[in-house]
């Protein structure tokens, strides 16, 4: 995992933590007057809502896009449980949408010689008008698509997000 990377997710897991503690304090989970121990319930459902809400961020995949030609240029970066599983990324049409579809897999070796998590790369181009409406799939569950625009006449490679 690059730098930048590892930057984003901390600073995004930092904004779940303090939102977090302000949903808290305004429903009157945290009394600054008392100081009693949470009951059990309340820490499964706290656990639970950060479990939801890292999910959440686990499911928005972040891409450059740039459109020359006629046609759109997807970049980014996804996830997978760790760096020994492939994939395949196709493009799709669903009415007037356009679809990309991630789909990764367990490898076919039984142990990989690392179990933390990688990032693997994300390319796709296809023809489409510039006002097309696209949408992504990881593994078939839709995903939120947070496209970020390159200026026309930038390289879409050195762009920073």
């Amino acid at each position: 995992m690059n730098k930048k990377s590892l930057n984003i997710i901390v600073v995004v897991a930092v904004i779940i933590a303090i939102v977090i503690i302000v949903v808290m304090i305004g429903d009157n989970k945290i009394d600054k007057e008392t100081t009693t121990q949470p009951t059990e319930s309340q820490i499964i459902t706290e656990s639970e809502e950060v479990r939801e809400a890292v999910a959440q961020f686990k499911e928005t995949l972040i891409t450059k896009h740039q459109y020359l030609d006629g046609e759109h240029l997807f970049l980014g970066e996804f996830m997978v449980p760790n760096s020994c599983y492939g994939y395949s990324i196709d493009v799709t049409e669903e009415g007037t949408d356009k679809v990309i579809n991630i789909r990764y897999k367990e490898p076919a070796v039984s142990k990989c010689p690392t179990e933390e998590p990688a990032q693997k790369k994300l390319a796709v181009i296809f023809p489409a008008p510039e006002d097309q409406v696209v949408r992504a799939r990881i593994n078939g569950d839709e995903v939120n698509l947070n496209i970020v625009e390159v200026p026309d006449g930038m390289d879409i490679e050195e762009y920073e997000i």
